[in-house]
């Protein structure tokens, strides 16, 4: 018998990503490479979707759900080719904007070094409620939405636009999932109060899905300088503390969300959640029992990939595996694998989807607890590891008290 699955409509950011990719023999000085008039001999270009709404939208269509994407791109080559790669079933719902440029992004990944990333934003910043198809969301069991840092239109004025977004979908009974990105530095979207923003938007958000990068500069920007600085790794997010999460997930509970992920790259995935009051008020999507998902504090070892291909995307993926499990009606500790799981499968391919697999065999993978993963140092003291789970409880955890 096949599953009876809620509709979901994902919408946000849209954009073709461009990554050259360079020979090895190039080298990797940056001022001799890219001198002035210098011609570069270089392999192919890769071309593949980027941001939430194909990320995240084909992703949770891969695991078996009906999904409306509501993107929006200009009238360009870029948008034929964009909707080239989506099909014309999928781009059905896309806003095109006879007057704006497509959104694009050329991913510079110089051998031995971090890959610089050039975006044009393009008609993602005049994105707004317009572009949704609200016939959808009325039947869709989930809204989501991705990006708002990076689509000017949503964040400013306090993100009126935003939570305009967030409250219809709302009101149409669906139940709501946001996703963030890093605003960039010294940009308009790096500069705002984005306390301000959430405060607004976060009590129209059942699930809200940061970084934990993500929500500490938005939130604590000393906390995330500081915690930049600290990464002797190079990787900041080793460098942040239990606390912080705690702390920054307490600020996002406090403004309405009942669930709050923070991602963590290979620190694996951390779930905390509201009470069993906030639970009650989820759109058509909801736990059969919200008790099991009331005040919990979970935190899931991502799992080890051999080699890591790429991690483009890794991120909307994890959260398409987060969302199947959620929509299935799993409890929060296999929501967390799901994640895991998900990312895991796409950390595996140089695009964000070809390493995704069907539910089947996601679920085969979190059934399996000799899957190596990624080391997770917690204080014993303060987090306990469910055997049965492969999963760390926080002590804010109800299962823990």
């Amino acid at each position: 018998m096949s599953e009876s699955l809620p509709g979901v409509v994902v919408a946000g950011l849209t954009c073709l990503d461009l990554a050259p990719k360079f020979r090895a023999e190039t080298g990797n000085d940056m001022a001799t490479l890219f001198r002035p008039g210098k011609l570069i001999p270089m392999d192919d270009c890769h071309l593949s979707l980027g941001g939430p709404v194909p990320n995240t939208g084909i992703g949770l269509a891969k695991l078996g759900f009906d999904v409306s994407l509501c993107g929006k791109t200009g009238d360009d080559v870029l948008s034929t080719t964009l909707r080239a790669i989506l099909g014309e079933e999928r781009s059905r719902s896309m806003t095109l904007d006879p007057e704006g440029t497509s959104s694009y992004t050329v991913v510079l990944a110089v051998p031995g070094r971090d890959r610089i990333f050039l975006h044009h934003e393009g008609v993602n910043a005049t994105f707004g409620a317009e572009d949704i198809d609200w016939s959808a969301v009325e039947s869709a069991g989930l809204f989501h939405l991705g990006y708002p840092p990076a689509m000017k239109r949503l964040y400013r004025d306090d993100g009126a636009e935003l939570a305009v977004i967030m409250r219809r979908a709302k009101e149409l009974g669906a139940t709501t999932s946001l996703d963030m990105s890093l605003p960039a530095a010294g940009t308009e979207a790096g500069e705002l109060d984005w306390t301000s923003v959430l405060r607004n938007v976060l009590p129209h958000v059942d699930l809200f899905l940061p970084s934990i990068e993500e929500l500490a500069y938005m939130l604590d920007r000393d906390l995330f300088h500081r915690r930049e600085s600290e990464a002797e790794d190079g990787d900041p997010v080793r460098a942040y503390q239990p606390d912080d999460y705690g702390a920054l997930s307490d600020s996002a509970l406090e403004w309405g969300a009942a669930a709050v992920t923070l991602k963590s790259g290979e620190c694996g995935f951390y779930l905390r959640t509201a009470g069993a009051d906030r639970w009650a008020n989820l759109g058509r999507v909801r736990p059969g029992d919200t008790r099991a998902w009331s005040g919990r504090e979970l935190w899931g070892p991502s799992y080890r990939a051999d080699p890591v291909v790429s991690a483009t995307g890794s991120g909307d993926s994890s959260i398409a595996g987060f969302l199947s499990a959620f929509m299935r009606g799993f409890g929060p500790e296999e929501a967390v694998q799901a994640a895991n799981i998900v990312g895991w499968q796409n950390v595996r391919a140089m695009d964000a989807l070809s390493g995704l697999e069907a539910w089947p065999a996601t679920l085969q993978y979190m059934e399996d607890h000799t899957r190596p993963r990624n080391p997770l140092e917690l204080d014993p003291a303060s987090w306990s590891w469910s055997e049965r789970h492969q999963i760390f409880h926080g002590p804010h955890d109800q299962e823990t008290r």
